[in-house]
């Protein structure tokens, strides 16, 4: 939806290696380093977040 609103996004996306990293999730957010949250709202999937060690 958001790349059919705004094609530069898309273009974003793809600099990211997007598609990459959602085949690979575990590599970057898996425990302990990462972590991986579903929104549940009444029964329903609403959102989504990922959190991992930013190394300095």
């Amino acid at each position: 939806m958001l790349v059919s609103l705004n094609p530069e996004f898309g273009k974003y996306l793809v600099l990211q290696n997007y598609e990459k990293e959602l085949g690979h999730l575990d590599e970057k957010y898996a425990p302990p380093e990462g972590r991986l949250y579903l929104l549940i709202y009444d029964g329903i999937p609403e959102g989504c977040g990922a959190l991992m060690q930013q190394l300095l």
